[in-house]
């Protein structure tokens, strides 16, 4: 198929959400006419996604991602097009395109389609046909988050946390001479963070909180294959996400909790981290409250105490979930029936 050069207008549409994207605005408050918005043109062919359009436009008009929500922009979720009214009339009430119904070649409709995976000649084709509404050429780059944004919050302020365990940790190692309980935790520390970062906007679409998603993978014995299955994930990003928890796994396979040193200050603190969103709303923890949290686990650790994160200004007793039971008790090692 033969592939026409075109150009694309894009304007944003909305401030940046915070915690996920960066921008050189702040706040919802941009003009409402297309022609004055923050804009980009990019030059480019029509078999190009819509997505990868708003990538270069974002780029363009200086829009980044935040370091807790790593690299990839499939951040990105939702797109509109401008209309003839939007010179005169205060954008308001329209549905933003998440999905779109695209045409085929023989001009049939088909729907469901994720809106930034179409190409260009598709988005064309679709509006040509009365498909979806507004101009293909002229974009808005939306920077929000779909219906379930407190599960983004507390996912945010969850990478937050561990991203502070992993600061104790370096402060710390640097003080004691990079000890190798100190070392091995802020590997599996860091190797979680980014296992997190990749998969955390999917689980919060399948409306999973961070404590959902962790105790879930800790409920060992389990093989790294069932945990991926289950957190929808690559196998990598599950053995990493089960390491940060403090399992390691046996010769059979099986991923069990460890009472290692370092294991058991990965378990104290991937608790502490998934329950900071829980403790930030009653209780107004604030980052340095955490951060002081996490640096005198971290020195415990070094001077090997196993002691567990003292609760007491928040609660009267740990919350229930990972910590359920002492550090190095084990869980039954009965498999469930019909698992693998």
């Amino acid at each position: 198929m033969t592939t026409r050069p075109v150009e694309i207008e894009v304007a944003a549409l909305t401030g940046p959400f915070p915690g996920v994207f960066t921008a050189p605005w702040t706040g919802p408050d941009l003009p409402r006419v297309f022609a004055e918005r923050p804009r980009a043109v990019i030059e480019t062919t029509d078999d190009a996604s819509v997505r990868s359009v708003l990538i270069q436009a974002a780029a363009a008009m200086g829009i980044g991602l935040t370091e807790q929500t790593g690299s990839s922009w499939d951040r990105l979720w939702f797109v509109d097009l401008y209309r003839p009214e939007d010179d005169f009339n205060e954008y308001h009430g329209r549905e933003w395109l998440r999905t779109i119904p695209l045409i085929d070649e023989e001009g049939h409709a088909y729907w469901g389609n994720v809106a930034l995976d179409a190409t260009l000649a598709q988005l064309e084709r679709a509006a040509a046909a009365g498909a979806v509404e507004g101009d293909p050429r002229r974009l808005y780059l939306i920077l929000a988050f779909p219906q379930g944004v407190p599960l983004a919050d507390d996912w945010l302020t969850t990478l937050t946390a561990i991203k502070l365990a992993i600061d104790g940790l370096i402060t710390v190692g640097g003080v004691y001479g990079g000890l190798q309980a100190v070392r091995a935790a802020r590997s599996q520390c860091e190797r979680g963070l980014q296992s997190l970062q990749r998969n955390w906007t999917r689980w919060v679409e399948r409306k999973g909180a961070p404590r959902d998603v962790l105790c879930l993978a800790a409920r060992t014995p389990h093989t790294t294959g069932e945990v991926a299955d289950l957190l929808d994930c690559s196998e990598v990003d599950a053995e990493a996400v089960l390491a940060f928890l403090g399992c390691e796994q046996g010769a059979d396979g099986l991923w069990r909790r460890s009472a290692s040193t370092d294991a058991r200050f990965l378990t104290d603190a991937a608790q502490f981290a998934m329950e900071v969103p829980a403790l930030s709303q009653w209780s107004r923890l604030t980052d340095q409250e955490v951060a002081d949290v996490m640096r005198r686990r971290a020195e415990a650790l070094a001077e090997g105490q196993s002691a567990n994160i003292d609760w007491s200004p928040w609660r009267t007793r740990p919350p229930q979930g990972l910590i359920d039971r002492p550090f190095g008790e084990t869980e039954n090692e009965d498999r469930p029936e019909g698992s693998k």
